[in-house]
């Protein structure tokens, strides 16, 4: 369900799934009146693994089909275009699928795209090449003991490691967790449990030793980045969103995707001995929560009323849109029974890689008016 009733999935954060919410006084202190906005079309996403991206990369490639936006994606992939581990260069383009008005094949103009939704780690110096002038670049982070509860389970690495799932096996990585990782081989079962989200944000390999390098980097993407979303408070990292895009409520609005039902439980030992192993996530998104508030204390006394209007947007659209869950055997994901075929329920709650696949056809067509 959506708006309040999504606590249970997005809202389980080191405060053991409490939800901060600011008076209006304290919103209205920091609040300084704005200008009329002018809708952005330009959106770089660094798609993070294991946080809620899916949800947000959605949003982005409704939007795009619906203003006519040009999205990187890799050729290779039509379900999801993503272009994962690989280090970009200046020819990289000649794997993407072109933008709108361009010939397939026509590399020299295989350039300013307007949103990148897909799994790519942070190149800055290369991504600027291919994306639109004046791009604004946001991502999205997880609670890093949650982030990599999912990921463990997720990628094979729990499977690789014990065989079996069992309710023990992640104790007995946290209790020994050098021990394990190093068993792991290289890929996402190795990548994303350690530091995962750190990895996809930078390329540096020091960032699992060296804590001046991973300071850096999180005052490079504090610069760098215009917003940082928290998995935990979707709805209030989204409406931050809309403000920075001079975004409509509908333009936001979502459907959780690919959410489990069931995650493993865990104690606080447990949590501690995680979030010690996840270091360098820890203080990423440490900062960044702290970022995200700061940011909803500046946004002005409106905030909480936006917020409750945003959700019952939400709670509409569900109501429209969505006749029932279901759950999905192979790893027990939840996929929703669309209520209605129109356009807007297709594309807010259908399947992802059916709504990044028109992406893709309407790019591949090289048209404009599909």
């Amino acid at each position: 369900m959506p708006g309040e009733d999504q606590s249970n999935v997005y809202h389980e954060s080191i405060n053991n799934g409490s939800h901060l919410t600011l008076s209006d006084s304290q919103l209205g202190a920091a609040f300084k009146p704005e200008p009329l906005c002018e809708r952005q079309k330009n959106l770089a996403f660094i798609k993070t693994h294991k946080t809620g991206s899916t949800t947000v990369a959605s949003i982005m490639h409704r939007y795009a089909l619906s203003h006519r936006l040009s999205c990187v994606g890799y050729k290779s992939d039509p379900a999801r275009g993503h272009i994962r581990f690989d280090m970009l260069n200046k020819r990289s383009n000649r794997k993407f699928i072109p933008p709108l008005g361009v010939g397939v094949g026509d590399y020299a103009n295989y350039k300013g795209y307007n949103m990148l939704t897909v799994h790519v780690r942070y190149q800055p110096k290369i991504l600027k090449l291919f994306m639109a002038e004046g791009t604004k670049y946001v991502t999205i982070l997880r609670e890093p003991s949650s982030h990599f509860e999912s990921a463990f389970t997720f990628f094979g690495a729990e499977k690789s490691l014990f065989r079996t799932r069992h309710s023990d096996n992640i104790a007995k990585f946290a209790n020994q967790p050098s021990h394990y990782w190093h068993k792991l081989p290289r890929g996402h079962k190795k990548y994303y449990t350690r530091n995962g989200q750190m990895f996809d944000l930078s390329l540096d390999r020091r960032i699992h030793t060296d804590i001046s390098v991973v300071k850096s980097i999180i005052n490079d993407i504090s610069t760098k980045f215009s917003l940082v979303l928290v998995m935990e408070y979707m709805d209030e990292s989204l409406l931050l969103l809309k403000k920075l895009m001079c975004w409509d409520y509908r333009d936001i609005s979502y459907v959780i995707k690919n959410h489990r039902t069931h995650t493993s439980e865990m104690d606080d030992d447990v949590r501690a001995s995680l979030r010690k192993w996840n270091w360098a996530d820890t203080l990423l998104y440490e900062h960044f929560n702290a970022t995200l508030w700061k940011k909803i204390t500046e946004y002005g006394p409106t905030f909480n009323e936006d917020l409750a209007e945003f959700r019952e947007v939400l709670q509409k659209d569900y109501d429209e849109c969505v006749a029932e869950e279901l759950t999905k055997r192979r790893r027990k994901v939840v996929k929703t029974k669309l209520a209605n075929n129109s356009d807007y329920c297709t594309h807010l709650a259908g399947s992802t890689y059916r709504l990044f696949n028109k992406v893709y056809k309407r790019q591949m067509n090289n048209t404009q008016n599909n």
